[in-house]
């Protein structure tokens, strides 16, 4: 599993499964809070269960998933009686619990995507779709026709689409092929740089959404691409896992935050819209 050990914060960022990434992220934040350089750890089963609160069914039921080639963790998992034993964590080229950050770094984010996106799903799902049903019940943002900013795979659409909100277009660079297969929008394949110098100028949208991928952007085209995307919209939302990025004052009015768990929401009026 690909997770900083010491940073609990670049959980969001890491492999995972809709299906499992609930019960992973527990599982890891236990280990991350136990673990110090040890490349074995063992446990009293019943002791790990109350501890941890995951059932020993649950370790099962993530065991399985290696026995089925889904490979959503690389360390392993030995369940021998009353003992449970994680070990395989330095194990070389796997890094278990390195961050995905790191490996941004290392790749780059375009080659990161290419190489690994088609295994990315954001283990904060619940948290994200809790938050634009919050959004949505506020009532303050018009969601007659929403751009999907760093769409990626769909959650926020999809939830959208739930509330009864249909009129939404889906942005990414690197997911555009996730996104429209999970759901059944198109996607237009662009990047911020692409915004930032004006190639969305004809687009007209009542609110921006983009979830857990502002904070991503190059600081050095934040200020125009805040700037670009407040002369086609009325509203931004922002969902991200810090309280990045600074908004600019020039382009964006906060008129709304709330943080619902690891996820910081925030609502902005345009201050451009009528140019």
């Amino acid at each position: 599993m690909i997770l900083k050990y010491n940073d609990f914060d670049n959980l969001e960022y890491r492999k995972g499964s809709i299906e499992f990434g609930g019960l992973l992220t527990k599982l890891l934040e236990y280990l991350r809070l136990v673990r110090k350089e040890e490349k074995e750890l063992t446990f009293n089963l019943d002791e790990f269960v109350k501890k941890s609160n995951i059932t020993k069914e649950e370790l099962e039921s993530l065991l399985k998933t290696k026995e089925e080639g889904k490979h959503l963790f690389d360390f392993d998992i030995i369940i021998d009686g009353n003992t449970v034993t994680f070990t395989g964590f330095d194990s070389g080229k796997t890094r278990p619990f390195e961050s995905i950050r790191t490996e941004y770094e290392d790749l780059g984010v375009e080659d990161f995507y290419k190489k690994k996106g088609n295994e990315y799903t954001n283990p904060h799902l619940k948290y994200i779709e809790e938050s634009i049903k919050t959004i949505v019940d506020l009532g303050i943002v018009n969601l007659s026709k929403v751009l999907d900013l760093g769409s990626g795979t769909g959650e926020v659409t999809n939830e959208l689409n739930n509330l009864g909100y249909y009129n939404v277009e889906g942005l990414d660079l690197y997911l555009c092929d996730e996104y429209e297969n999970n759901t059944g929008y198109k996607c237009m394949e662009m990047s911020f740089d692409d915004i930032q110098q004006g190639k969305l100028k004809d687009k007209k949208y009542s609110t921006i959404i983009c979830s857990y991928a502002l904070h991503l952007a190059d600081k050095s085209i934040l200020h125009d691409l805040l700037w670009e995307l407040s002369l086609i919209s009325e509203y931004l939302v922002i969902l991200s896992p810090t309280k990045k990025p600074e908004i600019s004052e020039d382009s964006w009015e906060l008129i709304y935050s709330f943080t619902n768990v690891k996820s910081k929401n925030r609502i902005y009026t345009s201050k451009n819209r009528n140019i």
